[in-house]
């Protein structure tokens, strides 16, 4: 582990506790937050449909449980999946809410998690992105520091998106919303 922060050692045995790969956790992580300044940026606003509250709701079980399995998925069909699962949620009326939720939990993170959060709004989500150089100075650090600390941070993010989705999905299994026999992770079970 020479190389890595103490936080970004606590960073990958969460990741391994939840059974996510890093690399590919950090991969799609970082797409949707490419995609997202992408939009941001392009001067296109987000295409939402007008859905009613059950709608809504429906559709964020539905793209919940869809993540939770092309998490697990690997391959060229794999990637392809989670390319076109990244453009569906960030046209989703909810996703910037979601987004916001995920910022808070990557803020709370011990000592680090404040600047976590600068960096990956200063690199994907303020109205102006900021470069790493820029990024160094306003921070006090290398540039190297800035692309450490930032992949510190997707990994975060990416650990906090999962662990949201499972919860989010068991408690509706508990509800009743879902039933067992549908949920994600009696798939995953059967599949390891």
């Amino acid at each position: 582990m020479s190389g890595i922060s103490k936080h970004e050692a606590r960073i990958n045995e969460y990741l391994e506790m939840v059974h996510l790969e890093k690399r590919f956790a950090s991969k799609i992580t970082k797409q949707l937050l490419e995609k997202y300044c992408e939009i941001l940026h392009s001067g296109n606003p987000l295409i939402t449909v007008p859905l009613t509250a059950e709608e809504v709701e429906k559709q964020k079980q539905e793209m919940r449980r869809e993540y939770l399995l092309i998490m697990q998925d690997e391959g060229e069909e794999a990637k392809k999946k989670q390319s076109l699962f990244v453009t569906r949620v960030l046209n989703t009326s909810w996703i910037v809410e979601k987004i916001d939720m995920v910022l808070g939990m990557v803020a709370d993170f011990h000592d680090v998690g404040s600047l976590y959060r600068e960096i990956l709004e200063e690199s994907y989500l303020n109205d102006k992105i900021m470069t790493v150089e820029k990024m160094a100075v306003k921070h006090s650090m290398s540039e190297s520091g800035v692309r450490n600390t930032r992949r510190e941070a997707i990994k975060l993010f990416a650990f906090y998106i999962w662990a949201y989705a499972q919860r989010r999905e068991s408690e509706d299994i508990i509800a009743g919303k879902v039933s067992p026999a549908d949920a994600v992770n009696e798939k995953l079970d059967k599949a390891s």
